[in-house]
């Protein structure tokens, strides 16, 4: 098999940035890549194979990105987590295509959500549910009522 289709040979990338703002006045910016799950490698491959794609009730059904998700742990990033603790979760914004080998999801939680929880940690989530990407912070950062974060995700093969 050519090894670009393989899991190992698919650079399959992901970089997380965003901006927080008090009181709507940004205090601090962040950039930094994430990992992509194994479970997200392993439909991915199905996909390009061509398996399955047209029974919903397979195992490649609803892979398709369509939120984001904050939660509060801050162990470390491995390939095989499955989920994101004490999650909240928003729909995403809008998306785009900057180069033919990418896709950019813009997201944003407001002041008057999550308010409470000590983020530390933030995912890609799909349509079925699973943790499609994953990202943690060295320190967490209190939600507030005068919180809000902008931000945009882009995976890249």
């Amino acid at each position: 098999m050519n090894k670009l289709l393989t899991a190992e040979g698919m650079q399959l990338k992901g970089r997380l940035s965003y901006t927080v703002y008090k009181n709507r006045v940004p205090i601090e910016r962040y950039e930094g890549n994430n990992l992509i799950m194994d479970a997200t490698r392993y439909k991915i491959m199905h996909i390009i194979a061509g398996e399955l794609l047209d029974d919903p009730e397979s195992d490649i059904a609803g892979l398709s990105v369509d939120r984001i998700a904050i939660g509060t742990s801050g162990s470390e990033l491995n390939a095989n987590d499955t989920e994101i603790i004490n999650p909240f979760y928003k729909a995403i914004k809008k998306f785009n295509f900057p180069e033919i080998n990418q896709v950019r999801f813009f997201w944003e939680i407001t002041e008057s959500e999550a308010n409470g929880i000590a983020i530390r940690e933030f995912g890609l989530i799909t349509e079925d549910g699973s943790l499609f990407a994953r990202r943690t912070r060295d320190k967490p950062l209190q939600k507030e009522s005068d919180i809000s974060i902008e931000g945009e995700w882009v995976i890249s093969i």
